[in-house]
């Protein structure tokens, strides 16, 4: 499962942050994400995290 950059996570501190970048081979994870005061973390989505089907960034939580 691919999470696409440019998709937009809530922590569940209900901060929001961008991945930016995908470490794992062919677009995998974990991914890098950005929040919008330059802080930084790799985020690994559980098993069942399903990317939606709209187009565009999308505001899903992170564990």
């Amino acid at each position: 499962m691919n999470v696409p950059v440019g998709t937009r996570v809530t922590t569940p501190s209900g901060e929001e942050g961008e991945v930016i970048e995908a470490l794992g081979k062919g677009g995998s994870a974990p991914y890098r994400v950005k929040y919008p005061d330059g802080r930084e973390f790799v985020w690994t989505p559980p098993p069942d995290y399903v990317v939606g089907d709209e187009p565009g960034p999308q505001s899903v939580p992170v564990p």
